[in-house]
């Protein structure tokens, strides 16, 4: 039996997660929270690659400990599940699972042969469909630029498509109930990670989430506010700026580059500015020629005057 035991609900927009004791007996002890649904989000686009090595590693740690109770392995497997756990929030269960099963190793001193029938080397496979039938609900259910009706109407065309191959929503365990001595809310104690995957899907489904692909990163992000919004506020790239920051940034960039016009007073502008630093022009003398530059540029563009004209006087101006 347990000793820890997790526990999540939503209250305001947040996903909030705690681990208690079995009894109650202890203080809560809360893990941040974070908006919802990133974790249903950041799960669907997660690698399971890694996750696929770690469990592989851990198997074979099961295999090496069977029959005995040698703390070596019982280490190399905590410090995997630790590991397993960094990878995403809902991991945090698979190892609070394991943890007591290794903590009820020790005290009996040998690891029980039921272990070997537990078939974790199992569980990626189990989550990469998990994860397929999730972004096929995205598409079909939560995306707000496809399909007519409300989500929820969406919802029901969507399940008879499938014919019993959409997403398998699971029975939970909830129970209605006081949370950090601030409000009563529903609160789910997941027997699974499966189960925890299951209450965010159908939370989603059920407060009519919008979901809509960022037109910078291609990932789905949460319409929160206006549904005029096009990129998400997740970091992506190098330099780590958010795709609503960086994007209409670099979509500019893109739109000039094949501008001529643009590009023709870009380059003038540039060569001219340099001029300050070696005292080849004065301040003042640069931005009135910017000044004047700026009204030639649009009157090109406007079709005023022809781009032969307007590259002849950024030469000689």
């Amino acid at each position: 039996m347990q000793n820890i035991k997790l526990k999540t609900c939503i209250i305001n927009g947040q996903e909030r997660y705690a681990l208690v004791q079995v009894d109650e007996s202890g203080p809560m002890a809360e893990i941040p929270a974070q908006m919802f649904p990133e974790a249903l989000l950041s799960f669907a686009e997660l690698d399971m690659s890694k996750i696929s090595a770690l469990v592989s590693a851990m198997d074979d740690c099961i295999t090496s400990l069977t029959g005995t109770a040698d703390k070596t392995y019982q280490d190399e497997l905590l410090g995997i599940l630790k590991t397993v756990a960094q990878q995403h929030i809902y991991f945090e269960l698979f190892r609070l699972e394991w943890g007591d099963r290794i903590q009820q190793a020790q005290s009996a001193g040998v690891v029980k042969e039921q272990w070997r029938k537990c078939k974790v080397c199992n569980m990626p496979e189990t989550l990469k469909e998990m994860q397929r039938q999730i972004r096929d609900l995205f598409t079909h259910v939560l995306d707000y630029d496809r399909g007519s009706g409300t989500i929820l109407e969406k919802a029901v065309s969507y399940h008879k498509k499938m014919c019993g191959a959409a997403f398998p929503f699971r029975p939970q365990l909830m129970q209605f109930e006081l949370w950090d001595s601030a409000v009563f809310t529903e609160i789910l104690y997941p027997g699974s990670i499966y189960d925890l995957i299951s209450y965010h899907v159908q939370e989603c489904v059920k407060r009519e989430i919008r979901l809509r692909v960022c037109r910078n990163c291609g990932r789905y992000f949460y319409m929160s506010g206006r549904s005029t919004a096009m990129y998400c506020c997740r970091p992506h790239g190098e330099k780590g700026y958010t795709c609503r920051k960086n994007a209409p940034i670099q979509a500019w960039a893109e739109r000039n580059q094949k501008d001529e016009i643009f590009c023709e007073y870009r380059r003038e502008y540039k060569r001219r500015f340099a001029w300050i630093n070696a005292g080849k022009i004065e301040r003042d003398a640069f931005y009135a020629w910017s000044r004047k530059a700026k009204e030639k540029k649009a009157a090109c563009t406007a079709g005023i005057i022809s781009f032969e004209d307007f590259t002849k006087w950024l030469q000689t101006s």
